[in-house]
């Protein structure tokens, strides 16, 4: 079975995931850096999102985490 990801593989890269089809998953952050002074000269993270690439089905989900969420901690 010819794979639909070419790149070069190393143990445990994603390419390695990929070839031997086991599924994994990858979390994408945007950052909104500018050039600024101060405390937030790095820029914030103002996208997440989590992708879950599933080679054997040939399926990428995502799922999109607001940067604002707001959740009750115990």
């Amino acid at each position: 079975m010819k794979s639909w990801f070419t790149a070069a593989s190393s143990p445990g890269s994603h390419a390695t995931a990929v070839a031997t089809n086991v599924p994994f998953n990858i979390l994408l952050i945007g950052n909104n850096a500018r050039k600024a002074t101060g405390p937030l000269s790095l820029g914030q993270a103002d996208i997440l999102m989590l992708a879950h690439v599933d080679p054997a089905q040939h399926k990428v989900t995502l799922i999109s985490v607001p940067r604002d969420l707001l959740i009750a901690l115990p």
